[in-house]
């Protein structure tokens, strides 16, 4: 290979309006910047790939010793290697661990605050204290696939998938730090198949009557936490996110509206939002008031602190957990979640012939903008109104089984 530069001639280039290269050969070669400051670097190719090795800066590196880490550079790339991490492998780099990098992913990311909490309380049960215990670079495929099999075995199919998937987000800023040159996450899902008798969706929902009937059921004979009960059984009448169930404070019910509030933040959209409450809502919130009524949120279980609300997991626990009434059969797990309320109640509705926008506005799906110009302020709330009672009869009658073959002009 021809070499181009020589000692003097990079101890004389000067710096000029625009950061310029000045080639040695071979890919290597000194990126010059106004600043004055000289870095080597080396562009590479590698299974497909462009990439650039940031050899150091001179004068602290010389134009031999370039030459040298070039050229170990080189051979690790003939063998397959990435030269970024075996040559920081050689210098004997000590990495921060896992949860470290993680905590700094977290802390750049453009996300609300509230599902930087959600992520991080995974992480924190799931990720930190198996893989803070391995060096981040000597992490590997097997080691998270044995570790993860023990969610799989267990049926945590939700809390598996958002283990990878953040695991995966972590290791892609590794990659792109140049300490690992594969992401061992990478493939993970694949490795773990929706078992026989589970739904492979993540959020699964039915529209399956008969499902429903049992399910409905199945809540009003639950046998825990009588909070939980509560809950499970309001659940279906709001088709809220499950978050805004659990945080479900006596501050967000107006009595004599009939009505939930939530403000701008407390919801997705980042909006102030409004439910109308059937009677079968009101009664549960009433007779939730006789219990918890001195607590900060409606469905704190007994043994939680004051100000905690269930944890992200319960709900989907306990659907899971919820049984055939005659039989005792499970009949919650992988045919509900308590995202899928909200997909289940869209679906109906619109069979039912309920206007779309209501039922889009109801679950809060458009932003403020079309909110306004659709509603004028007033967001359909007495369409909303008669709608929600329509569908809580409607539940009711999928429970009892009788009366299912209605539409909205029943209830107008």
């Amino acid at each position: 290979m021809k070499r181009k530069l020589t000692d003097r001639r990079v101890l004389t280039l000067k710096p000029q309006d625009k950061q310029f290269k000045e080639s040695d050969g071979g890919g290597l070669y000194l990126l010059v910047k106004p600043s004055g400051t000289k870095t080597w670097r080396y562009d590479f190719a590698l299974f497909g790939n462009r990439y650039t090795l940031t050899i150091g800066q001179y004068p602290d590196i010389t134009l031999k010793r370039a030459r040298e880490l070039h050229e170990q550079a080189r051979g690790f790339i003939a063998e397959g290697l990435d030269p970024r991490v075996e040559l920081k492998r050689l210098k004997g780099t000590q990495y921060k661990p896992f949860s470290a990098y993680a905590l700094d992913l977290l802390k750049d990311a453009p996300i609300k605050d509230i599902t930087r909490r959600k992520k991080l309380e995974v992480m924190q049960l799931h990720l930190f204290p198996v893989l803070d215990k391995t060096p981040v670079d000597k992490i590997t495929t097997i080691q998270l696939y044995e570790h993860f099999k023990g969610l799989y075995d267990a049926g945590k199919q939700e809390t598996l998938r958002k283990s990878i998937s953040y695991a995966k987000e972590v290791f892609n800023r590794l990659f792109a730090l140049q300490i690992i040159s594969i992401n061992p996450a990478s493939g993970l899902n694949d490795l773990f198949p929706a078992k026989n008798g589970t739904s492979s969706k993540s959020m699964p929902s039915s529209n399956d009557e008969n499902s429903l009937k049992l399910l409905l059921q199945g809540f009003d004979n639950y046998h825990g936490s009588l909070p939980i009960k509560m809950a499970l059984k309001f659940m279906p009448y709001v088709f809220l996110r499950p978050k805004n169930i659990r945080h479900l404070t006596w501050q967000n019910i107006d009595w004599e509206n009939k009505m939930l509030t939530y403000k701008e933040g407390d919801m997705k959209k980042d909006r102030a939002h409004k439910v109308p409450l059937s009677n079968q809502a009101l009664e549960i919130l009433r007779n939730m008031q006789e219990i918890n009524g001195n607590r900060t949120y409606v469905f704190t279980t007994y043994t939680a602190k004051k100000d905690i609300p269930p944890v992200e997991s319960t709900l989907s626990c306990a659907i899971n957990r919820t049984k055939h009434p005659e039989t005792g059969e499970p009949v919650g797990k992988g045919l509900m979640s308590p995202h899928g309320w909200r997909h289940t109640a869209s679906t109906i509705l619109n069979e039912l012939k309920f206007d779309k926008d209501a039922i889009e506005a109801q679950l809060a799906h458009m932003d403020k903008d079309r909110i306004r110009a659709a509603y004028n302020k007033a967001e359909w709330m007495p369409e909303r109104i008669k709608m929600m009672q329509a569908w809580a009869d409607h539940l009711d009658a999928i429970k009892k089984a009788t009366n299912l073959n209605c539409s909205s002009s029943d209830f107008i």
